[in-house]
């Protein structure tokens, strides 16, 4: 039994060394297809990091703050073109407008003095000589020509008529008239003429028109003053009446064709844009719109010309939109360049700080996934840094260090208890905080409940042991009974088989009973005794049985307590795990023997009950045949007493003898059954105290 405890302690011990080995090639191999994996994925960007996420968050936050910011900067730099486009040309078309108003009001008060000439009223100067007047005040302002009309509408300098002339009609009720670009029937080309009336006596209060002087600026005059206004380089200017007749136009040619983009609108769809504009131009409107004009897009600003004497004419002007875009698209392209920079820096930036954040947290996670693996030996990472990656890195080594104490500190303890150790001293209560302390606990709780039953084991062993002896002397002891019963039974079985010859001769020699009568009391008093006896050895038999049952039932009560300390042990092993596998291979052995201890005294029980069953039964048919004895000694005294008896009652007197003589035999059988299990429930006796003794010796083998 101890080689084969033995034999199971070495196989038990080569397969946790097969698991252990199995367990170190698997780390071996995990941590080789890990390095594979990092070759692999060595050059390859891995966006699943936290260095990669915060290179990709920083990237599209710089790359969407400078790519809002490039963009609102465009867009206002845009709109603030566009704004200061509109402003610029609002404001200059203002000026413009009061330019040409100045211009025609410094030729229009030279008509208008002119005009209050007393010479020119003088009835008393002849025409030539008011000729003459004029002629030298056109020489004097640079005029193109200039006129004295009397009021019969006729020049009598040079004969012409200008009845028909509505600059003419209108001066002669008094008003100083501007006219729109007329051709001239004089000199031939488009001219502004400015007609003022000649008042008597040169006072315009008497209200008395004495003709009309009209002078004729120079026919660019107009063309002159819008080609001067240069908002741009491809810009221009022109003036158009209430008709939408060009006036005047820095393009000279659409002014001596006198352009009219209402009209032209009508035939070309192309106008349509541009003549909306002069539409509000010829209303009088001031404002600022855009059209389209041979795939570009100009911009332009109108304004009334505010002269009372002008027929409602209106200045634009006009440029295309390009022209002003580009300082704006130069800002663009700065802002691109920036955006560019700003990316790249920002692209650099995210690197540094992706690096600087990232590596040290993977190189923790890494850490923490070796240990997460059972390393506890390899390096751990350090920080010199102050912010909470140095938290982190002091954090991992703190947790690093901490499981490796706890778990060399509980490897020690548990290999003292597999050892059989239960007398350690656990006295690191420091190494194990927070939530380790129930660890340390349990330890604590497994070494005391082990060593408290195998305590327990040991002294249900002694009394096991103590109470197999008993059993043993208890069965020897019955068994001695047993065969002193059986050879009186024996005996009286031979006086029975004499009595029964007795009474054949006595029937035969009837005559002779008187004699043998005296004897026969004698043999039968004799039997009387030994039956007597016999009834007593019984009696023993049955209170040794008695005492035998009791014994089984405490050895009954040991085997089960015996099997429930086993299955204890069993569950405090299991819940040791490895450390408990040699610890469960005990149990398992103490549970078997208590298992066999049961059945045997099961057994033993069983032949103890039918031994006693038997005993009784034999003590009835002994009884009643002490009570038959005595009957027949008093039939013996009778027969004696009354003179040697009759064939009659000898006859049933060896009939009662051959009934005796049978129910001696089952005594016999009966006797020598009782022997038989007195001699097994010594065997099994014996059997148990050996087994009692093995397992103290098992249970020595614990340091308690």
């Amino acid at each position: 039994m101890q080689e084969e405890n033995n034999s199971k302690k070495k196989n038990n011990t080569k397969t946790e060394d097969n698991e252990k080995m199995e367990y170190g090639e698997k780390i071996k191999h995990n941590k080789k297809m890990e390095n594979d994996g990092i070759k692999k994925n060595n050059g390859k960007k891995d966006n699943n990091t936290i260095g990669g996420r915060i290179k990709q968050v920083m990237l599209l936050l710089v790359g969407i703050s400078v790519g809002v910011v490039a963009l609102v900067s465009s867009v206002l730099n845009y709109i603030s073109t566009i704004s200061t486009v509109k402003q610029l040309m609002e404001e200059t078309v203002a000026i413009t407008a009061d330019r040409i108003v100045q211009e025609i009001l410094s030729v229009q008060n030279i008509v208008t003095e002119l005009g209050t000439e007393e010479s020119l009223a003088d009835d008393t100067l002849s025409p030539d000589e008011k000729q003459e007047l004029v002629n030298r005040r056109v020489k004097q302002y640079g005029m193109e020509l200039g006129k004295f009309i009397s009021t019969n509408g006729i020049c009598e300098a040079d004969g012409t008529d200008y009845n028909d002339r509505d600059y003419f009609k209108r001066a002669m009720k008094g008003e100083v008239v501007i006219t729109d670009p007329i051709k001239s029937k004089t000199t031939g080309k488009l001219s502004v003429i400015i007609a003022s009336p000649v008042w008597k006596n040169g006072d315009s209060s008497t209200g008395k028109v004495n003709g009309v002087v009209f002078l004729l600026p120079q026919s660019t005059f107009l063309n002159e003053i819008v080609s001067s206004i240069q908002i741009s380089k491809n810009g221009g200017c022109y003036i158009i009446n209430a008709d939408g007749m060009t006036v005047a136009n820095s393009n000279t040619a659409l002014a001596e064709k006198q352009f009219n983009m209402a009209e032209e609108a009508k035939k070309d769809s192309k106008y349509k844009s541009g003549a909306g504009l002069e539409k509000k131009m010829a209303d009088g409107e001031t404002g600022y719109g855009t059209y389209r004009s041979e795939g570009k897009k100009l911009v332009q600003a109108y304004a009334p010309v505010n002269l009372e004497s002008a027929n409602d004419w209106s200045v634009a002007i006009h440029a295309p939109l390009s022209d002003f875009m580009t300082e704006t698209i130069i800002g663009i392209v700065i802002s691109i360049i920036l955006l560019i920079v700003a990316v790249g820096a920002g692209i650099n930036t995210a690197r540094i700080i992706g690096n600087n954040i990232g590596e040290p947290i993977k190189v923790c996670t890494e850490r923490i996934r070796l240990l997460a693996e059972g390393d506890l030996t390899s390096e751990v990472p350090h920080s010199e840094r102050k912010d909470e990656i140095k938290v982190l890195t002091d954090a991992t080594e703190k947790i690093t260090l901490s499981m490796k104490n706890v778990i060399n500190d509980m490897d020690t303890k548990l290999g003292s208890l597999s050892d059989g150790k239960f007398n350690i001293i656990i006295d690191t209560d420091s190494l194990y905080v927070g939530d380790y302390k129930g660890l340390i606990a349990s330890i604590k709780h497994l070494k005391e409940n082990l060593n408290r039953t195998f305590l327990d084991i040991q002294e249900a062993a002694k009394q096991v042991s103590l109470g197999s002896d008993q059993m043993a002397e208890s069965a020897q002891g019955l068994a001695e009974g047993a065969t002193e019963q059986a050879a009186a039974v024996q005996e009286l079985q031979a006086t029975v088989s004499a009595v029964t010859q007795g009474l054949e001769e006595s029937k035969k020699e009837a005559g002779n009973a008187s004699v043998f009568a005296g004897e026969l009391v004698k043999g039968l008093s004799k039997s009387s005794r030994e039956m007597e006896e016999l009834v007593s050895a019984m009696n023993n038999i049955t209170e040794t049985s008695h005492q035998i049952s009791n014994i089984i039932g405490e050895i009954e009560a040991i085997a089960s307590q015996t099997n429930l300390l086993s299955l204890n042990a069993a569950i405090e092993a299991a819940r040791a795990g490895e450390a408990g596998k040699g610890f469960a291979v005990v149990a398992d052995q103490i549970r078997q023997l208590a298992d066999d201890s049961a059945k045997s005294a099961v057994n033993t029980r069983e032949l103890i009950e039918k031994s006693i069953q038997i005993v009784e039964n034999g003590n009835e048919v002994t009884i009643h045949t002490s009570e038959s004895m005595k009957e027949v000694v008093e039939g013996v005294n009778t027969i004696a007493t009354a003179a040697k008896g009759s064939a009659a009652a000898a006859q049933e007197q060896a009939g009662m003898m051959e009934q005796i003589l049978h129910g001696m035999n089952q005594i016999s059988d009966v006797v020598q059954a009782n022997s038989a299990t007195a001699q097994q429930s010594s065997a099994t006796s014996e059997e148990l105290s050996a087994q009692a003794e093995h397992l103290n010796e098992m249970t020595n083998q614990f340091e308690l």
